[in-house]
């Protein structure tokens, strides 16, 4: 479908990886795809426009011209049917962008889907697979250390759901139209892949610090924190030592607060570009398949 060149993608969601509640076989497979250079976005939108006109529609063309308002946003496409009847959805993004928001965590949309199972296409120079390589592993470490701050306990599928859960965190979608019981059904669906991404990294954390309980050790985990994270603990904190000094229900609420302005700011952005960048009877289907998930055990 996509002839356009573009340097990276990535394959994640239920469509590629089963959730503990999914059912039906022609699941939309969710496509994120990276443009290496990111100033000519708007071209490599026009070229994809000549052969997938359908994809965008007239409100949609308009903002492809970049306004400030949609810096760092993903463009996306849903409910794309392919010549096997087989359905996608994908959306286009800047390598800059991705690569920043790995490394501090600025919108949390791309980093949080990184977070969980996928499956990357590297199509460009070795290089740039390195630096994404890095970018990514900085991601997970760091997921895994602020779920390790919101779960202080042994109970590793419990770090996983904290892991799973990061992205979401007062996301108005998760609220208005997706399962409730969605964390549980990706972590208990995705368990063998999320073992594989995370189970080695937290044995590796809890041989480092004997316990996550110990101030100086919550430092230590805050401080290697993404600096849009921690620059957002700060707005209720005078420093990230006192952070680390207060534990327990104060400490999570604080924790949840900061990711949860972050994930809130790029989520509403998202669902305004959604809204004009999507054909009419594309995103009516979209949005009516994620409501009814709200009211079924589906995730």
């Amino acid at each position: 479908h996509i002839k356009t060149p573009f340097s990276t993608a990535f394959a994640y969601g239920s469509g590629v990886f089963k959730q503990s509640a999914a059912i039906g076989t022609n699941k939309m497979i969710d496509y994120l795809v990276v443009v290496k250079e990111e100033d000519k976005l708007t071209e490599w939108h026009k070229d994809n426009w000549r052969f997938n006109p359908r994809d965008y529609p007239l409100i949609g063309k308009l903002a492809l011209y970049k306004t400030r308002i949609f810096d760092e946003a993903v463009y996306y496409v849903p409910n794309v049917t392919l010549s096997d009847d087989k359905r996608i959805k994908y959306g286009v993004i800047g390598w800059e962008t991705l690569i920043r928001d790995l490394f501090t965590w600025d919108t949390m949309f791309l980093a949080g889907r990184l977070q969980k199972p996928t499956i990357r296409y590297d199509l460009d120079h070795e290089s740039n697979s390195l630096v994404l390589t890095e970018a990514m592993e900085f991601n997970f470490n760091s997921a895994l250390f602020t779920s390790v701050l919101l779960n202080p306990c042994d109970d590793f599928i419990q770090i996983l759901k904290g892991i799973v859960s990061l992205s979401y965190t007062n996301d108005p979608r998760l609220t208005l139209a997706e399962s409730p019981h969605k964390i549980d059904n990706i972590v208990m669906g995705q368990l063998n892949e999320l073992e594989a991404l995370y189970l080695e990294r937290y044995e590796n954390l809890k041989i480092k610090y004997s316990g996550f309980k110990d101030p100086s050790v919550r430092h230590q985990i805050i401080n290697n924190l993404p600096l849009t994270f921690k620059s957002e603990l700060l707005l209720d904190s005078p420093s990230l030592w006192h952070l680390a000094l207060t534990d327990g229900h104060e400490n999570r609420r604080l924790l949840r607060a900061a990711l949860g302005r972050i994930v809130r700011r790029s989520a509403w952005k998202q669902m305004i570009l959604g809204a004009i960048s999507t054909p009419f009877d594309k995103s009516t289907a979209y949005v009516f398949d994620k409501v009814k998930k709200r009211f079924s055990n589906k995730a």
